[in-house]
């Protein structure tokens, strides 16, 4: 399960138009500020503040709101969490809950009785028995996996935009970086836009996908904003 499809992909893909004045065609790593419309003869890109953005500006917790799935029975809301380390290293998690409100959160006791009910489900149904993996598999929604990540902040672009690029080790090994950006306001973290394999192949997705740092997704999505907390970091 890669992090984006889960984390970003999923649930960031509502086109907020007017929010945020941002380029659709990304900018390339090396680039300098644009020239005006008439000097380059196209739609001008916003102009590059090239100071190393900090680390401190996302170390810490940030929890997002609750995002709710009405195709999801067993888990109809959920809460994105991510955890920023100061030395580049982050973990991602998301948390289940039983309700769409994100207020009863899976207890194991709740996970038992699930496993009873869909052994029973199978049962009266004359269908075979879940089998043992797949009743193990329930024990995320009381215990949240940890995803391991590396991240690297990279340029501030004048119009608050930052880059970040994040990477993680996957069962079969290292899955590519993606190159993203983030936006702050008010308090609240918003990821930009990016589109899950699966889309990109149907063809569904905008040009941008954040594959290439000279691709990476400029369109803020403002439908899910992440709150920082003042928690105690766990260790990374």
């Amino acid at each position: 399960m890669r992090l984006i499809g889960v984390g970003l992909c999923v649930f960031l893909m509502v086109n907020c138009q007017g929010k945020l004045e941002t380029n659709e065609s990304g900018a390339k790593s090396n680039e300098s500020p644009a020239t005006s419309p008439a000097e380059s003869g196209s739609e001008a890109k916003p102009a590059i503040n090239l100071e190393i953005v900090g680390e401190e500006v996302v170390a810490g917790v940030w929890f997002s709101s609750c995002i709710v799935d009405t195709t999801n029975d067993i888990r109809p809301g959920g809460i994105l969490q991510y955890q920023f380390g100061p030395k580049g290293e982050a973990q991602f998690k998301l948390i289940s809950y039983r309700d769409a409100t994100c207020e009863s959160r899976y207890t194991k006791a709740d996970v038992d009785k699930l496993r009873a009910r869909l052994q029973a489900d199978a049962a009266a149904s004359g269908l075979p028995p879940p089998g043992e993996a797949e009743l193990k598999a329930l024990d995320v929604l009381w215990i949240p996996p940890t995803t391991k990540l590396q991240y690297k902040l990279g340029r501030k672009f004048t119009n608050k935009l930052m880059e970040i690029d994040l990477s993680y080790q996957g069962a079969s090994g290292p899955e590519p970086t993606t190159y993203t950006t983030f936006f702050i306001e008010d308090g609240l973290l918003y990821f930009a836009k990016t589109c899950a394999a699966v889309d990109s192949f149907a063809g569904r997705c905008s040009p941008v996908v954040g594959d290439q740092a000279e691709r990476r997704a400029k369109k803020v999505d403002f439908s899910i904003g992440f709150e920082k907390r003042d928690i105690p970091l766990d260790p990374l």
